[in-house]
């Protein structure tokens, strides 16, 4: 049974902002900064009057206790040395990882602040809004979300790792933040939190639990870094409609922390080649083999993941035997660590499409395309690359969608797409330019 905890009245004023010289100046560069990166990433209006109101109103380094910069790096403790010698690291825009206390890194990040705003700003915060946040970490985003929706609003966290939560409602309240709750416990804990104007969810998911149709009010917005196969996640802004479903209003591409608990049942995660069990059979059958190079050259090759995150979106949604593949190593592993969250277990050595009723394989190493045990497989492949091609290469925002449970779902022209009791509908976009004709 999850726990809940209050955070206690205390003053809405911050104590501490001005204790530290040069603060205040620190605070405002670094809200300047967010603004003019969410301006040259596409959110044309930037920061909004509210958020940046909230980000002056909560300050990061209240948030931070031990932190991890970089991957693989040491722990910091910023009660060495006094906080202000940890301002640098904790006013840039990125992420930090946080650790316990002795130093090891837990699973959870203090996310890059341009990407939370990012967030933020698409929730459309309202005064007076009930907002859920499910991965609440070290509290900050919670924080941000409390005074966005100012007094009358309420702001609720869940966290599955205890000493995070504690750690967030000890700086909840080092804020002076009155309008936040803290829950212990797993994601899909919900039945005794009632319903919220918006929810969000700053980890990465592989389908949407049933609990959360319910939890959306009608009208309200739920937003979720949902996987595609691999590293990734297609974070997709979804309104409640009047007949349970979920509408898609934006989307973006990023790469999230993936969820421990309940909500880390079925993933999309590579696959070990050497365990397929097609592949013993089609081994030393190769049919084919052509150049295919996706990001990679050979003096400043992009790392494979990276290189192939919008065809594997793509892919994701319209081909239901593609496959990614990593290492035998990478394959074992059961999550990333925060360290190397953009790697681990869900790292993509080789992306690939499994037809197992013709018995046939491709693979694309990013040099190259190779076909075993016939060339259906490859041909399928080749031609999902040039229908992405004719749309001129996108991910996620060529798309648009309705997510429904799936008992019920109705009929679907497009893309159908099953995870779990989740089912998304995929179109392409009717305003989406293309070169020709092109699928969906």
């Amino acid at each position: 049974m999850p726990t809940m905890t209050a955070i206690p009245a205390l003053s809405p004023t911050p104590p501490g902002i001005s204790a530290h010289a040069g603060l205040s100046g620190i605070l405002e560069d670094f809200v300047n900064e967010i603004d003019a990166t969410l301006r040259a990433n596409g959110l044309s209006r930037g920061l909004g009057a509210r958020l940046r109101a909230a980000a002056l109103a909560c300050p990061r380094h209240l948030f931070v206790q031990r932190y991890i910069t970089g991957a693989g790096g040491p722990a910091q403790d910023v009660g060495a040395g006094g906080i202000s010698a940890h301002f640098q690291a904790i006013y840039r825009d990125a992420p930090l990882g946080y650790a316990d206390a002795a130093g090891k890194p837990l699973t959870s990040t203090n996310s890059q602040p341009s990407i939370v705003f990012h967030l933020l700003e698409l929730l459309d915060l309202q005064p007076g809004q009930r907002v859920l946040e499910i991965g609440s970490g070290g509290g900050w985003m919670l924080g941000l979300i409390a005074r966005a929706v100012g007094e009358r609003g309420e702001a609720v966290g869940v966290e599955i790792i205890p000493a995070l939560a504690a750690q967030s409602r000890q700086s909840l309240a080092a804020a002076g933040i009155t309008n936040a709750t803290v829950v212990t416990g797993d994601g899909q804990a919900l039945a005794e939190l009632g319903q919220f104007d918006r929810i969000i969810f700053t980890t990465g998911i592989f389908a949407l639990p049933a609990p959360f149709f319910d939890a959306v009010a009608p009208g309200g917005l739920l937003l979720a870094p949902f996987q595609i196969k691999g590293l990734g996640n297609d974070v997709l802004l979804l309104r409640r409609r009047d007949d349970g479903g979920f509408a898609l209003e934006a989307s973006l591409a990023s790469c999230f922390i993936y969820p421990t608990g309940a909500l880390a049942a079925g993933d999309y995660a590579p696959r070990v080649l050497a365990a397929l069990p097609l592949w013993e059979e089609v081994a030393l059958a190769e049919t084919l083999r052509l150049p295919m190079p996706l990001g990679r050259t050979r003096y400043a090759p992009l790392p494979f993941s990276l290189a192939t995150i919008s065809f594997r979106s793509f892919l994701t949604k319209t081909e239901p035997r593609f496959t990614v593949f990593a290492s035998a190593a990478a394959g074992a592993a059961v999550s990333p660590q925060v360290a190397g969250a953009a790697g681990g277990a869900f790292d993509v050595a080789a992306i690939g499409l499994v037809d197992t009723a013709r018995r046939s394989l491709a693979l694309c190493t990013g040099a190259e395309l190779i076909g075993f045990g016939g060339r259906a497989a490859a041909e399928a492949l080749l031609a999902a690359y040039a229908g992405w091609a004719r749309l001129l290469m996108p991910g996620v925002e060529a798309f648009s969608a309705t997510l429904w449970r799936a008992a019920a779902a109705p009929a679907a022209r497009g893309f159908v797409e099953r995870r779990g009791e989740t089912v998304f509908h995929w179109s392409i976009r009717a305003d989406w330019p293309h070169l020709g004709s092109s699928p969906g």
